[in-house]
């Protein structure tokens, strides 16, 4: 029998449980299941998540019975939205995801930086130093394998021959690239690299559309705290998916979001 359930976390850890039923509907785009997901958090909870100095965490997430074999059989990924450079910011995603996950070892980690630049030099500068970050979970055991996504082809492949770690995954968005082109192509077949999909959209949760969640949920709340929340900005987002080894079975998957309150 297989149970649902969605949960709430604040940086301090305190939990608040929501069971919910889910009955299959039109599928969502990644943006509208992140915002479904916050107001599950910020209007089905009793309690309102409380932030830690000027951060905020929110979790939304499907877990899915399963026994004690079928967890030393998980397969797990985890992409990592992130708009900054700054490799605490990095960081703080992955070991915070890895942690909640509970999990010995990550299977593979998908990189999505949101740059604001369309300079290929500028852009390879910026994610060969926060590779480092990744290479470092490697060589800890907790990542086995990591991969980039939405990058031309000749960062990439400058991306590759400059790491000591290599990208084993390269994603490409199906709405910007209909069809992959023969220079990444044969680069992949070459050096072993598996090509992925996603229809994730380039800004995963803006700004305008995260505000007015806050400010709907904090009419009830005192006018300092209003205020803070009025500044509120995304950090950065993961989402990671957990299926079962040769069968196929999806175990787990949710997001984890991280908010600046300042």
């Amino acid at each position: 029998m297989k149970s649902h359930k969605s949960r709430c976390i604040s940086k301090n850890t305190t939990h608040t449980n929501n069971l919910m039923k889910f009955t299959k509907k039109k599928k969502k785009k990644t943006t509208e299941q992140i915002i479904e997901g916050l107001k599950t958090c910020l209007f089905s909870c009793e309690d309102f998540p409380k932030p830690e100095g000027d951060s905020l965490h929110l979790k939304r997430a499907i877990l899915i019975n399963q026994t004690d074999e079928d967890k030393k059989n998980l397969q797990t990924m985890i992409k990592v939205f992130i708009t900054s450079e700054d490799l605490n910011c990095l960081n703080d995603a992955l070991q915070y995801t890895i942690s909640d996950l509970e999990l010995p070892c990550i299977n593979s980690v998908i990189l999505s930086y949101q740059h604001k630049t369309n300079e290929t030099q500028n852009i390879l500068e910026k994610l060969l130093f926060m590779w480092k970050t990744l290479e470092d979970l490697v060589v800890q055991g907790l990542i086995t394998s990591i991969g980039i996504s939405d990058v031309d082809t000749d960062v990439f492949i400058n991306l590759y021959n400059a790491v000591e770690v290599k990208p084993s995954i390269h994603q490409i968005n199906l709405s910007a690239c209909c069809v992959v082109p023969p220079d990444l192509q044969e680069f992949c077949k070459e050096h072993d690299i598996r090509i992925l999909t996603h229809n994730d959209p380039f800004d995963i949760l803006p700004v305008n559309i995260l505000k007015p969640l806050f400010q709907v949920n904090n009419e009830k709340n005192e006018a300092d705290e209003t205020k803070r929340f009025s500044n509120i900005n995304v950090a950065w987002v993961t989402r990671f998916q957990a299926h079962i080894k040769c069968r196929g079975i999806l175990s787990n998957k949710g997001y984890i979001v991280r908010l600046n309150l300042r």
